[in-house]
């Protein structure tokens, strides 16, 4: 008795989330008004992420600027110097 060839068997891949794509349609109807999945990258949350991201920016920069400038003004300091700090002249055209 001959044998049939075995067919090579391929397991489906999976996405992040777990969930196995068949390939047959599902009884799941798309959202009629329109929103988005609980789980989808949509709405409000990357306007928030984004504004974070900004804030920490901003606050980063900020303290790079100080620091910068601190450490200026003690390595003036620590040379000897007495005149390190800037001197402000708008108050002088007075």
């Amino acid at each position: 008795m001959p044998q049939e060839p075995r067919k090579k068997r391929t397991r489906p891949i999976v996405p992040y989330g777990g969930q196995v794509d068949t390939g047959e349609s599902s009884d799941k109807a798309p959202p009629a008004s329109g929103k988005a999945e609980p789980g989808s990258s949509t709405g409000p949350r990357p306007a928030v992420l984004l504004l974070v991201f900004l804030v920490l920016a901003a606050m980063g920069w900020f303290l790079i600027q100080n620091l910068t400038r601190a450490s200026k003004d003690q390595d003036c300091m620590m040379a000897g110097r007495k005149n390190c700090a800037p001197i402000d002249t708008a108050s002088l055209r007075k």
